[in-house]
């Protein structure tokens, strides 16, 4: 994100620091500290030749310079990130240990950075140059199960379905419940999962095995086909929690964070039908297991086999030692989220087009976005799109959660 003050000064390092116009400190002032850098922007260069410097957010102790007469107030930073509905303490200190100014529910037409739920066309019609939002137009293409599911299988159809097999087969509800119904007659032993569209944290969802358990009258929804061999650690079923920001649609441009979150359920697995109705055992998500006595929050940042959360990069090493090529499984997950977002981007791009004035996106990108894939593995190390979260959680219950989400927000923006 570019600054909108001009005057410059340089670090110790070399670096180069935005600063009020006004102010012009010696190099003397310059040293690092914890505290706000009292509108002084160390930035950081692109590593695109055609792009301006960057506000540098990948310090933990961020160079900052400090006034000589400490008796006075320091001058206000020049960035301001304008927050508006849930927001966390790792997305208020990314921005604050870069001298933003947080600005919650309060709003400002000068923001430099917006993030808050999705906007409307006008929204982004408005935006200045400078400024950017953390959702883009069209972002529920990638968000909506329902949408999702389409823009992969219409990419199937076109690429081949072999090549963008990365999501099970779906039915979206009301309009195929009749070819849902003959599928299920069909294979009779086949276990499905089903989701409301619009819903997250796991509300709603239930397995079903029979057309008697599909409402005469079903509201939207998807139904899938249940993964009823994933890879098991200790016995438990898990899915991994991915994270992925994208900078662009137009070009596509999108970075994989190298680690993540394995969520575990809070029983043991088995694939009979007869556990259908034990969702422990089967759902994976946080939000549905946190309140179990079985659940094991994490206890250090480090975290531990007996949680029912790891690190990814935990999970990646116990099945590394466990025989498992973790080479080739990763590289399987970043086909998997390349393929998803190239399924979405012809549709985000035509919203991106239609709520932004001709060429800015290439000049001036209007946003970013932090993406939660739900990825899950088989045994026959598959790894599953399970769903996209357009606003995945950045609340730090333990210390595992803040030492990768705190970082990973830092190092996004």
């Amino acid at each position: 994100m570019s600054p909108r003050r001009e005057s410059k000064t340089k670090d110790q390092d070399g670096n180069m620091i935005f600063g009020p116009k006004h102010v012009n400190p010696p190099e003397t002032m310059i040293r690092r500290k914890k505290a706000v850098s009292y509108g002084y922007l160390q930035l950081s260069r692109s590593i695109f030749f055609d792009r301006p410097h960057t506000v540098a957010f990948d310090k933990s102790e961020p160079l900052v310079l400090e006034p000589e007469n400490a008796d006075e107030d320091p001058p206000s930073p020049k960035l301001i990130i304008q927050t508006a509905g849930p927001k966390t303490n790792a997305i208020r200190n990314a921005f604050r240990n870069s001298s933003f100014k947080v600005l919650e529910d309060i709003p400002n037409p000068t923001f430099t950075v917006f993030w808050g739920k999705v906007q409307k066309s006008p929204f982004y019609l408005k935006l200045r140059p400078y400024q950017k939002v953390n959702h883009f137009p069209g972002t529920f293409e990638m968000g909506r199960k329902d949408r999702l599911w389409k823009n992969i299988n219409r990419a199937a159809k076109k690429f081949g379905y072999d090549n963008f097999d990365i999501s099970p087969a779906s039915f979206c509800l009301p309009m195929e419940v009749d070819l849902l119904k003959a599928t299920m007659s069909r294979y009779p032993d086949r276990m499905y999962i089903y989701k409301p569209n619009a819903l997250s944290r796991g509300r709603g969802i239930r397995l079903i095995t029979s057309t008697k358990h599909i409402p005469d009258k079903p509201n939207n929804a998807l139904v899938q086909h249940y993964i009823d061999n994933p890879l098991l650690v200790n016995g438990y079923k898990f899915d991994l929690r991915i994270y992925v920001f994208v900078t662009s649609y137009e070009p596509l441009r999108a970075y994989i964070y190298k680690e993540g979150l394995a969520r575990f359920a809070t029983e043991k697995y088995s694939c009979d039908k007869s556990t259908r109705r034990h969702l422990y055992m089967h759902l994976t998500n946080y939000s549905l297991n946190k309140g179990r006595e079985k659940f094991v929050e994490p206890d250090s940042a480090t975290g531990d086999e007996m949680s029912s959360k790891w690190a990814l990069t935990q999970l990646l090493s116990h099945l590394a030692t466990n025989g498992v090529n973790t080479t080739v499984l990763w590289s399987r997950i970043k086909d998997l989220v390349r393929k998803t977002l190239i399924a979405a981007e012809p549709n985000v791009v035509s919203s991106l087009i239609a709520a932004t004035p001709s060429g800015r996106e290439r000049d001036y990108p209007v946003a970013f976005e932090l993406y939660g894939f739900d990825v899950l593995i088989d045994d026959k190390l598959k790894p599953w799109l399970i769903e996209v979260n357009t606003s995945p959680s950045t609340g730090s219950p333990s210390p595992l959660d803040k030492r990768i989400k705190w970082p990973m927000l830092k190092y996004s923006m």
